[in-house]
């Protein structure tokens, strides 16, 4: 298969993984809207959520960033590992999906935390968590810009 071709079929299946990611935490955001006005929790719960909610998204933000760095240092070790005949940038690239994962899961878990915390406490702040993990998704959307920028990070451009 041309390098191009499968650069742009990853591409594509990154946008749409992104896509669905954000859209599911959009879906989980409105039914716990709609559904928040009939469930009420004891005030000694949400003492508990909240700051718990804020532990876990700086966890998950901290362990996105430490994946990242070791991804793009396994891709480095591995362009460089490889004969001098074979084309680095689809290994790279593969690389650079694990890296952009990374990051969805971590918005993911971090949108579906703050709608599970916005459904027992109605908490506004949980909502707009929610909504930021979702503008992250977005700001950080896979594009071929992207990828070019990571091959140079990666030092294969």
């Amino acid at each position: 298969m041309d390098t191009e071709l499968s650069i742009r079929k990853a591409l594509t299946h990154q946008q749409f993984i992104y896509a669905g990611i954000a859209s599911g935490i959009l879906l989980f955001a409105v039914v716990a809207v709609v559904i928040g006005n009939r469930v009420s929790v004891q005030a000694e719960v949400l003492r508990f959520l909240v700051p718990g909610l804020a532990v876990l998204t700086l966890i998950a933000g901290v362990a996105a960033v430490v994946l990242r760095g070791i991804i793009i240092d396994r891709a480095r070790q591995r362009v460089l590992e490889l004969p001098d005949d074979v084309d680095p940038i689809p290994t790279a690239a593969v690389y650079w999906q694990r890296s952009s994962l990374t990051t969805a899961l971590a918005a993911d878990l971090v949108g579906t935390l703050a709608c599970a915390v916005y459904l027992v406490t109605k908490a506004p702040a949980a909502l707009a968590l929610a909504g930021l993990a979702i503008a992250l998704l977005f700001a950080r959307f896979p594009s071929r810009a992207r990828l070019n920028s990571f091959l140079i990070e990666a030092g294969v451009r």
